[in-house]
């Protein structure tokens, strides 16, 4: 896309978690491509701070507050609508149900001299399909982004899009801190694990819905096989107490670390200290944040055959996709991933490799923008040929 366009991202929210992180990367690689990006969000907390050190420049005109009172409500949508006015936006791109509703009302069916608006699903959850909902993707918005095929699959069904209108991108991550090489802090030292010990590891927020009983199922089945390997389990979540008593009913618990919640330095260091890494289920970012930034440090993944990680490792030999809930083929890929070093450190230098080719934050935005080119040319009665 050679045009210069006028962007402007929509994200109801405060918070640097699901949707935040990767919509910002991607109005902050937007931003480094020589385009003119706007981000209106709820200011004042995690999310505009992390946003403006990305470098996108931020707004709070338009204040999203949740509320059930109408007079708020219409209050937003009038500030909007004068957002749209002075900015002059040839993309309005939302990020989330509240924002597209709005950015949906404010400017009205699709058409000659009004933005066209584009909407990421961000998580992987049944389309609601109220009539309202309906008119509000099949009329007003031009483009869809999704992350998976299971989830571009399921809203084409759900309103009839044709494949012009939908866009299928995967997650993305920063390549400079997730990388290869010397690791910032050794974690193995921290963790008590020899150096050569096969190392096998989790992190996610530990709720029952991400994979967990799955993950012990399968951990006694195959730590008996290698005394030697590890499991190390890193997170924090509402099933944390459920996942350790849970854990000492087992019978290889010796083998297996609940190492707490990992930051900084210290996650870095993590994904350095595994062999291997799992990502079971995705959670609220249905990109699978955790599994790209074990692949950008050069670490093969063991994934759950469902929505994004399929995906993921389906497009190459990164790592091993079983079926979810299959303790017997987890087990199986555990035991594969620690008994050839060679092998697994082979899939894990082919991760980095995808990774770089196609979820840098530049790599993802260059696809965004020429859908927006597109659908502008779509917009305009431009035949693309």
């Amino acid at each position: 896309m050679a045009e210069r366009l006028r962007i402007l991202h929509l994200t109801a929210s405060h918070r640097w978690t699901g949707a935040a992180e990767p919509a910002a990367r991607q109005a902050a690689a937007e931003t480094q491509a020589g385009h003119d990006v706007l981000y209106a969000m709820t200011t004042g907390s995690s999310f505009e701070r992390r946003a403006r050190e990305a470098g996108v420049e931020v707004t709070g005109a338009v204040p999203f507050e949740r509320s059930y009172w109408p007079h708020r409500k219409l209050r937003d949508l009038r500030l909007l609508k004068e957002l749209i006015a002075d900015y002059k936006p040839d993309v309005v791109h939302s990020h989330l149900t509240h924002d597209h509703i709005l950015a949906g009302v404010a400017i009205g069916p699709t058409g000659p001299g009004k933005p066209i608006l584009v909407r990421t699903f961000h998580r992987e959850s049944p389309p609601r399909q109220d009539a309202f909902t309906k008119s509000l993707v099949e009329k007003r918005t031009a483009g869809i982004v999704t992350i998976s095929t299971q989830q571009e699959d399921a809203l084409s069904q759900a309103f009839g899009l044709s494949n012009e209108r939908m866009l299928r991108i995967g997650g993305q991550v920063d390549l400079d801190v997730f990388q290869p090489g010397e690791r910032p802090v050794d974690m193995r030292k921290e963790w008590g694990i020899e150096p050569d010990a096969p190392v096998i590891g989790l992190i996610s927020r530990l709720r029952r819905t991400r994979g967990i009983d799955w993950m012990l199922d399968a951990a006694e089945i195959a730590l008996k096989q290698n005394p030697e390997a590890r499991l190390v389990i890193c997170g924090r979540g509402s099933y944390k107490d459920k996942m350790l008593e849970r854990l000492e009913q087992l019978s290889v618990k010796n083998q297996i670390i609940y190492a707490g919640y990992v930051s900084g330095d210290e996650l870095i260091g993590a994904y350095h200290a595994f062999d291997v890494a799992l990502m079971l289920i995705p959670g609220n970012d249905g990109s699978c944040r955790s599994a790209l930034e074990a692949m950008a440090c050069g670490r093969p993944v063991i994934g759950g055959d469902i929505g994004a990680i399929h995906d993921l490792l389906d497009e190459g030999d990164f790592g091993w996709l079983v079926p979810t809930n299959d303790a017997s083929a987890l087990a199986d890929a555990m035991v594969k991933a620690t008994a050839d070093p060679a092998a697994c450190r082979a899939r894990g230098d082919a991760a980095r490799q995808h990774i770089e080719r196609e979820h840098s934050p530049t790599a993802v935005a260059r696809h965004v923008l020429d859908f927006y080119g597109r659908l502008i040319e779509a917009r305009d009665g431009v035949a693309a040929r």
